[in-house]
């Protein structure tokens, strides 16, 4: 019996997703879209950063982490409990991700976002998966909680609902498609 419980957790840890950091890099002048391992996609805008406040258009690494499923939490080690109003609750996560994002030099700074700029994140989420009502959220490190807003300001579109249409996994534009190919 335990053989069988080992094989059967050896099996769903291999097909999940696996957590260890990708890393890209580009120039702060660059407009790049980068597909990860998950085939999530990393869109960047160009001249999105800045150091101490002046743009910054020299090389920069993102690095990036996804977690697509409980085994990937699990292995991970993120918590899924959350707390409001003084209760605890459990996310029901159709995935999670970091992303770092600095200068690629030896001692690398990190990188702010340039005024009226920033990275989007296309998640790729399991088509089976059910999305409807999920909202975003982000692990606070510091206080080792999960806060219900952004991290990266109460912007509207930063904290909708995710849109229930399988279509909508991506948010795919065919421009972004046609620009990707080239």
């Amino acid at each position: 019996l335990l053989t069988l419980v080992l094989i059967i957790a050896q099996s769903s840890v291999a097909f999940s997703q696996n957590t260890e950091w990708q890393y890209f890099n580009m120039n702060g002048n660059e407009c790049r879209i980068f597909t990860t391992k998950g085939n999530s996609r990393i869109i960047v805008p160009p001249n999105c950063f800045s150091l101490n406040g002046v743009n910054y258009s020299g090389p920069l690494k993102i690095s990036f982490k996804e977690y697509k499923d409980q085994a990937d939490f699990i292995l991970g080690g993120l918590t899924l409990r959350y707390e409001i109003n003084g209760k605890l609750k459990h996310l029901q996560s159709g995935g999670m991700f970091e992303i770092i994002i600095t200068t690629a030099d030896k001692k690398a700074k990190s990188l702010t976002y340039a005024p009226n700029k920033k990275v989007t994140v296309k998640f790729a989420i399991d088509p089976k998966f059910d999305v409807a009502g999920l909202e975003p959220f982000y692990f606070d490190s510091k206080t080792g909680k999960w806060i219900k807003t952004t991290r990266f300001g109460q912007t509207k579109e930063g904290n909708t609902i995710v849109s229930d249409k399988s279509a909508d996994l991506w948010q795919d534009d065919p421009r972004l498609l046609a620009f990707n190919t080239q």
